[in-house]
């Protein structure tokens, strides 16, 4: 028993395209490339079922363009917004932070300062 071949999309384009345009019988193609006659007529079928296809309009026309166009622009503020929030928010907890670092540092200079017997009236900047 022979093994089945496979033949690629170029392959099977080319194989039809002799059929078509120069008219070979498929039983001639078929033993020229090693192919099955029902494979030929088979490829034939797809061929034309899906040949109404590539006449209907494709959905990069201009409508869809734009639509597309301003779904981008869309997502592009989205991500400027949430880019933006996040600089908020970062300032936000950096503000925090060094107020909570500042006043950490002045407790402990606070208390340092007693120790030593030095004056505490004077805030870190």
């Amino acid at each position: 028993m022979s093994e089945r071949k496979h033949y690629n999309p170029d392959q099977k384009v080319v194989i039809l395209r002799e059929l078509l345009e120069n008219r070979v019988p498929i039983s001639q193609l078929a033993e020229k490339y090693g192919a099955h006659p029902n494979d030929i007529y088979n490829w034939k079928k797809k061929l034309f079922e899906s040949a109404e296809n590539i006449f209907t309009a494709k959905p990069t026309d201009g409508v869809s363009s734009s639509i597309a166009e301003k779904k981008i622009s869309k997502l592009e503020e989205t991500l400027r917004k949430r880019e933006e929030r996040s600089w908020i928010t970062m300032s936000y907890f950096y503000r925090k932070a060094r107020k909570v670092f500042l006043s950490g540092l002045f407790l402990f200079m606070h208390s340092f300062q007693r120790r030593r017997g030095g004056s505490t009236n004077q805030l870190p900047h």
